[in-house]
């Protein structure tokens, strides 16, 4: 305890003269949280202040007080080192529980991180690390690959290991070559492997699905693959010949109502005049029943941010198709009420009044459902310049809390909550749905869009269904650990697929328009 606080004297220190944070005592690391134990301790890891994704990237587990007090110059230039001080003793790997509330909580997010950051090398330095050296090397950690492990008594060996090409040369099977491989495929490459898994079927009405039959539509138009759009019909069709008109004085939930957007884009694509009348039919939700006048808030909201995306785009899609402003009114309406009651001063959106808690997927729908609605308003309409000045200013908030991977997290201002897939998808999305028209400017945000854009890549397995850290479905929680308690899918997840579609997607045709 004493040189950690010793550390962070120093720490402190160099703060205050070279306006630096969490750096070492030679600048070149940085302490970083990781995730959190079992009671809510912070887990925190010194790596570089920058990574290139040329050099090889090695871990060393027991040797963060050590690395602190080295300089970079003393390691080769073509090694990352990164390092923390883990206890291993009374932890069994791979580590067993739900990510991250059940069981090994420190562990699952140490074996996790180790999986989704691709390390070349672990060296364990002192003694205890033999399970962990056996699990590394025979499992795929976190669904990515193996990772070669090396047991050394002191910290010292490792440098001198580090010297004389110490580092393990990835086999095809290792964490550090598939990650790598990940983030070298295209935008397409990466629909294309999602469409085989996401986006076949449509069985309910509701936005997960919606989504992802959208953005396999969305493949086929980008590659001229009309089986693609022939299938996504085929699966829209029958829902066609079904009434969707609101009954009564009943009004659907936000996702049924955000997964009508599928008959907008049917529309858009085939002319049917049904899936233009279906879209009118729900987006009747924001018009009185009595005076046809638009609504001040639809009131299917359940007080959750989520609504900006659930109810405001498709208002503003049928006020294009129809050219009836009221569903213009009605969308902006509903805005400034959810903003009233989620939005913080600090631009980010607390998921519900129940907590200040920042979600992130409860910042990724405004986003997401902002982008949509500016792609549907007129330019001159009166209150599109409202809309456009949130979006600015919301996207301007978040990259604020974008990590040094590239992602954002569970909650978007707690980064030792998990880097959450679904709401990176989604900023990530909104970010390039921005600067495609204009709303963003590219000098700005084209650099945070890359990095969000690779790092969600590399969560993405080569086969299009394995997905890193996909926050379970979640309604409003009552405090904050309820969020940090909320599971972390690995695996297949249409939830997280419906997002990725769209992204990668966005991202192909944000590429093709700059390439030009």
């Amino acid at each position: 305890m004493q040189i950690r606080l010793s550390l962070r004297f120093v720490v402190a220190t160099l703060t205050l003269v070279f306006g630096l944070s969490h750096v070492s005592a030679f600048g070149q690391w940085e302490e970083r949280p990781i995730g959190r134990d079992v009671q809510g301790n912070v887990l925190h890891a010194m790596v570089p202040e920058s990574v290139e994704a040329s050099r090889a990237k090695v871990l060393l587990i027991g040797g963060a007080k050590w690395l602190a007090s080295q300089s970079s110059n003393s390691f080769p230039r073509s090694v990352d080192v990164f390092a923390i001080d883990f206890p291993l003793q009374g932890h069994e790997f791979p580590p067993k529980g739900t990510a991250y509330n059940k069981g090994d909580i420190a562990g699952l997010y140490l074996w996790r991180w180790i999986g989704s950051e691709g390390f070349d090398t672990v060296f364990v330095i002192g003694d205890g690390g033999e399970a962990l050296k056996n699990a590394l090397e025979s499992h795929d950690v976190a669904k990515v690959g193996k990772v070669p492990c090396r047991l050394v008594a002191t910290a010292g060996e490792v440098k001198t290991a580090l010297q004389t090409n110490g580092v393990m040369v990835g086999k095809p099977d290792s964490a550090a070559v598939r990650i790598r491989q990940r983030k070298q495929r295209t935008p397409i490459e990466v629909a294309t492997a999602l469409s085989r898994h996401y986006g076949k079927q449509l069985r309910s009405i509701a936005y997960i699905p919606s989504l992802a039959v959208i953005g396999r539509q969305r493949l086929g138009e980008f590659t001229g693959n009309a089986e693609l759009n022939k299938e996504a019909e085929a699966v829209i069709a029958p829902w066609l010949k079904r009434d969707h008109q609101p009954s009564g004085n009943k009004v659907p939930g936000g996702s049924t109502v955000a997964g009508y957007l599928v008959f907008a884009d049917a529309y858009a694509r085939t002319k049917e005049p049904r899936a233009k009348e279906i879209v009118l039919d729900i987006a009747s939700i924001g018009l009185a029943k009595k005076s046809g006048q638009p609504v001040g808030f639809v009131p299917n909201h359940s007080e959750m941010s989520d609504s900006v995306f659930m109810d405001g785009p498709i208002l503003a899609t049928a006020g294009r198709l129809s050219g009836d402003t009221r569903y213009f009114e009605a969308c902006l309406n509903h805005t400034r009420k959810m903003q009233e009651l989620c939005l913080r001063d600090d631009g980010l959106y607390r998921h519900s009044p129940l907590d200040e808690a920042a979600w992130g997927r409860g910042n990724g729908f405004p986003a997401l459902g902002l982008a949509l609605v500016l792609s549907e308003l007129p330019v001159d309409w009166s209150g599109r310049a409202e809309i456009l000045q949130d979006f600015q200013n919301h996207i301007a908030a978040l990259v604020k809390h974008q990590d040094a991977t590239g992602m954002w997290h569970q909650v978007v201002d707690r980064p030792e909550s998990y880097r959450e897939f679904t709401s990176t998808c989604m900023i990530t999305f909104a970010m390039l749905r921005g600067m495609r028209h204009g709303w963003l400017d590219p000098d700005k945000y084209r650099e945070p869009a890359n990095r969000g854009w690779d790092a969600i890549k590399s969560r993405i397995g080569s086969n299009g269904l394995d997905l890193t850290d996909v926050c379970t479905g979640t309604g409003k929680q009552k405090n904050l650990e309820a969020y940090f308690h909320r599971t972390a899918i690995l695996g297949r997840d249409d939830r997280g697929g419906a997002m990725a579609l769209m992204v990668s997607t966005e991202r192909a045709f944000w590429e093709r328009q700059n390439a030009r």
